[in-house]
């Protein structure tokens, strides 16, 4: 896997799938071709993994309707739930199984109870399967049709119900099951993939990137660099909401490009400087923040000392920046004041709540702002190092 992702980082999801196969095959699973080339998710919803996942004391037709939910037949569901043979479970999501359901094998339920009581020890876990708990094999279905699956939702599969014969097939047939559980798996592999502009490839595996968009080629290279002209075009930190939007419209940006390249903060650090007037003397400041910015940004000394602009996530692009502007959690003045009362605070809070949107726009602006003033004929020059002027 470290291998995998330093030759090529872009490909988390595909990494992802193949670490699942191989985790299968190398403890004895069927092999099969894993498909290649899904774009990454910008997000994970725990809330949405745990309404489209049926829990352990699910019913047969639960477990049945949210499979197809998802594209997924009563076949799948049974083949797929082989994945129970290896694995183990905490002793709150069977505790019940053991000590009140009635198909259960009974020296199967005291052996379980030896560590898992009716009462303490919820952490405490028990393998899926009782025969060979770190092989991928049929012994899962053997489990079954002996009553000794370990959860209510396992033992469904083989409670006289339509799953029965499937079950014990797959319990005498290891080939059969191996075969079916392969094409799940495949299967499983196609739910909603991500296309068009809709998630993302990422270039680096462990987290999230921003936006993607077509990056204009060609500009030709200025002979010279101004700090000057940069600190005369490009507004401070302590700038208001109407210094920000004339000095944006000074290069031909709006109001709307103002705000969604300000997300840009969505990453990144600034000196205690540029912020402690805003933390110790500024109103609209939640308190909160303030006190933590302040334990390293003293009312003197550590001029240099860093702090995030984004106190949620400082190190992943996404919209939690505009979620801070809304909670008086800016860094900078000029944060702050894209939320503060004015003109901004409509387009903030969309961003907030549409991460979406926030990229769509991001990525516009980003086009926009880089065909400002293009260089053209004679000056500039297109270098031959661009480490130096020619």
């Amino acid at each position: 896997m470290a291998q995998a992702v330093q030759k090529e980082p872009r490909m988390a999801a595909s990494i992802l799938r193949l670490f699942f196969h191989d985790c299968f095959v190398n403890v004895g699973g069927p092999n099969w071709n894993v498909p290649l080339g899904r774009r990454d998710a910008r997000t994970a919803s725990q809330s949405a993994a745990n309404s489209n996942l049926p829990g352990p004391g699910s019913s047969l037709s639960t477990l049945i309707s949210m499979f197809a939910a998802q594209g997924l037949n009563a076949w799948d569901l049974t083949a797929l739930s082989g994945a129970h043979t290896i694995g183990r479970a905490r002793c709150r999501s069977f505790r019940n199984r053991i000590f009140n359901e009635a198909n259960v094998n009974a020296s199967f339920a005291a052996l379980r109870k030896q560590t898992c009581p009716a009462s303490g020890g919820d952490n405490n876990l028990a393998p899926f399967d009782i025969q060979t708990p770190d092989r991928f094999d049929n012994a899962y279905y053997q489990d079954l049709v002996n009553q000794q699956g370990l959860l209510h939702s396992d033992q469904e599969l083989f409670n006289g119900g339509s799953q029965d014969t499937l079950v014990r097939g797959y319990s005498t047939n290891p080939a059969l099951f191996a075969r079916d559980f392969a094409a799940a798996m495949i299967k499983m592999g196609n739910i909603s993939p991500l296309t068009g502009s809709s998630g993302e490839i990422r270039l680096n595996c462990r987290k999230v990137g921003g936006p993607n968009w077509n990056v204009p080629l060609g500009r030709r290279d200025a002979r010279t660099a101004s700090q000057s002209a940069a600190n005369s075009n490009l507004p401070g930190p302590g700038s208001s909401l109407s210094t920000l939007i004339s000095m944006f419209a000074a290069q031909g940006l709006n109001a709307w490009d103002l705000t969604a390249l300000s997300g840009a903060h969505t990453i990144g650090r600034a000196r205690c400087r540029s912020f402690r007037n805003r933390i110790f003397n500024e109103a609209n400041v939640n308190a909160s923040f303030a006190a933590l910015r302040k334990q390293t940004c003293p009312a003197s000394g550590g001029d240099n000392n860093l702090a995030p602009f984004d106190i949620q996530t400082p190190d992943r692009f996404d919209n939690a920046y505009y979620q801070d502007l809304v909670n008086q959690q800016g860094l900078l003045h000029s944060d702050q004041e894209l939320f503060n009362g004015g003109s901004q605070d409509t387009l903030v809070r969309g961003y907030s709540t549409n991460p979406a949107l926030f990229a769509r726009d991001f990525a516009a602006a980003m086009i926009k702002m880089g065909n400002i003033s293009p260089l053209t004929g004679s000056s500039g020059e297109i270098r031959l190092n661009c480490r130096k002027v020619n």
